[in-house]
């Protein structure tokens, strides 16, 4: 069960993590 809670985290994080990094990026990016 541990295991299962563990690689939802991680794909959670994983996600989170990338959808802010594109946010950076539209940020970043010259209009």
């Amino acid at each position: 069960m541990a295991t299962l809670y563990v690689d939802v985290h991680m794909r959670v994080t994983w996600a989170a993590r990338q959808e802010f990094a594109s946010v950076q990026l539209e940020l970043l990016l010259p209009k």
